[in-house]
């Protein structure tokens, strides 16, 4: 005998109403008399509930007709696909493993933490649009779904490094917010990705601790696969290359070149001249920035963000904040006339603002500074430059002749410049830009082929290979013989150096060829690994001050490589919205 469609009520028995809802929502709800959920009170979502949920015996569940009405579009199964799911399927015909995993991404790659997965909003939000999904808790996302993608990433990874050549190890150390000491390892295939990070405990970061973890990271990857090595210019460090080159003669080991720019702005800030205009200069932002009323009177003169302060340590900063004055000079001027500013300031800085001599002293400083600054931005960049240092060096001293300033102050900008630069150097340097045919060594002096670059040939090189390569190199300067094709040269300017190398020498000079994509794949500074700190901070914040330092590793693997294979710009995800 047919049973009839059971009435609604027979689908609500199955539920108890709630007469308080403890998370202050509006909407009716009851509860599940078999395991306890609540749910919206709508027939549909009653029905839908019953479905899926696994408390709800079998037999109930088919004396019941649970047909919804209608079904969200590409969320809900029809009532005959949703009955032939096994007991262990969880969800309709949504895949629930990869939504987790595409959750948990996204949450790793936007530095979310793991509580706000568990947010009443974020599940009354989920529990709207995909009703027949279980979001999975905080507790799967900082383990299971967290092992899992990184490892993930682990494997994304090898696969690149098997493909991989001319690799640089890049590093430096920093210090979290439990200010525990932890080391970096950035690999530059150029574009950088992250590697691993070694917490070092009550380890002395001496030069044979840095040292081994070096070449153990050399060692898993091969040795062959490597150009070269790139950190600060510590003296443990610098003392570690030593190490380092003694079991691989061949590897480039550097120091950053930014670094070295920032030492040199520093060390000309020390001049009379300079350091009486940078003073002055950070008076007036000093000033400004410690009374809040005079900040506020500037910002109304000039409706905008004003004043820059100089950053220690990063000494390129300087100007930024001269040139932040020098745009100000009307409103600070205007500012100065008010009595609420005046009756603050000393009379000795009001008239530097008010008269010329501040304004001139500050247009050389800015004129005198650029150069130094542009330098240090272009050897930040994760482009592999190293044919351009000489280059780049060469023209700073030509600024400076350019500039009209007293001779014994140039000279002593030029001894600067030559202390800095001797102590960055490698011959690497002179050998990339000898062999990027965009210089063709244009930069060298007459004398650094015989003096810097074939000694370093023959030190690290077989008497072969040094030879063959002195011959080679011969041609190439001369551009005979095989060098010798205008369209050789012309083409240069339709591929990179590196690709010139390779299409047109690999199989007649392949020795040649391995040292030129050597030296022009390293990049000029250790910013990548810098950078990279700037992740472990959003990640290891002072709301997340107590997550794992194991996880902390995963989740800023995960969060920069994520970023790196969509090339999602770091500003773009939050600024925007933010201001």
């Amino acid at each position: 005998m047919s049973r009839g469609r059971p009435s609604l009520a027979d689908v609500r028995q199955q539920f108890e109403p709630l007469s308080i809802d403890l998370r202050g929502r509006s909407t009716p709800r009851q509860r599940c008399r078999f395991c306890g959920s609540d749910v919206v009170d709508l027939i549909d979502r009653l029905k839908e509930h019953l479905i899926k949920c696994v408390d709800f015996p079998a037999n109930l569940k088919e004396s019941l007709d649970l047909t919804t009405s209608k079904f969200r579009k590409n969320n809900l199964q029809s009532l005959d696909q949703l009955t032939d799911q096994t007991d262990d399927e969880t969800q309709s015909t949504l895949d629930k493993v990869d939504i987790d995993r595409k959750l948990a991404k996204f949450f790793y790659s936007a530095g979310i933490p793991f509580t706000a997965i568990e947010n009443p909003y974020w599940l009354d939000f989920i529990q709207t649009i995909l009703p027949a999904y279980n979001s999975p808790n905080r507790r799967n996302l900082a383990n299971n779904l967290l092992d899992a993608e990184y490892q993930v990433e682990r494997q994304n990874l090898d696969k690149v490094l098997n493909n991989a050549s001319n690799i640089t190890l890049v590093s430096d150390g920093w210090s979290n917010i439990r200010r525990e000491s932890v080391l970096n390892f950035i690999l530059c295939l150029p574009k950088p990705i992250f590697y691993d990070a070694k917490y070092t405990g009550s380890e002395s970061h001496t030069a044979e601790y840095i040292y081994n973890e070096f070449k153990s990271i050399i060692e898993d990857i091969g040795p062959s696969k490597f150009a070269g090595v790139l950190t600060d210019n510590a003296s443990a460090m610098r003392s570690a290359w030593k190490l380092l080159n003694q079991d691989y003669p061949r590897l480039i080991c550097l120091g950053c070149n930014a670094h070295i720019g920032n030492l040199l702005i520093k060390d000309i800030l020390k001049l009379d001249w300079v350091e009486r205009s940078m003073n002055q200069a950070k008076q007036i932002v000093n000033f400004f920035r410690t009374h809040h009323q005079a900040e506020s009177i500037l910002l109304n003169q000039l409706n905008t963000i004003t004043l820059v302060q100089p950053v220690e340590t990063r000494w390129g900063t300087c100007l930024d904040s001269i040139q932040s004055i020098r745009r100000c000079k009307l409103g600070l001027q205007m500012s100065v006339v008010q009595p609420e500013v005046s009756s603050k300031m000393t009379h000795d800085l009001k008239e530097q603002i008010l008269g010329d001599l501040l304004w001139a002293n500050l247009e050389a400083l800015d004129y005198f500074l650029t150069p130094f600054v542009k330098l240090i931005r272009l050897f930040e960049s994760d482009t592999p430059l190293l044919s351009y240092i000489y280059e780049e060096w060469r023209q700073i001293r030509e600024s400076i002749n350019a500039q009209v300033l007293d001779l014994n102050f140039k000279m002593k900008v030029h001894r600067l410049i030559d202390n800095r630069f001797e102590f960055a150097f490698h011959p690497a340097m002179a050998i990339a830009n000898l062999l990027d045919p965009n210089f063709h060594g244009k930069s060298l002096g007459p004398t650094d082929f015989e003096t810097i670059i074939i000694p370093y040939i023959e030190k690290v090189y077989t008497f072969e290979e040094a030879a063959h390569i002195y011959g080679v190199m011969q041609k190439y300067i001369a551009k005979t013989d095989e060098f010798s094709g205008a369209l050789l040269w012309a083409s240069i300017e339709y591929s990179s150096p590196i690709s010139w190398w390779k299409s047109n020498f690999t199989h007649k000079f392949p020795v040649v060829v391995e040292l030129a994509c050597r030296v022009l794949s390293i990049p000029t500074s250790s910013a990548a690994a810098e950078r990279n700190w700037s992740n472990f901070g959003f990640i290891h914040s002072k709301l997340r001050a107590r997550l794992n330092n194991n996880r902390v590793k995963k989740l800023v693997a995960i969060y920069q490589n994520l970023r790196i294979h969509k090339e999602v710009k770091e500003d773009n995800w939050f600024e925007e919205d933010e201001v």
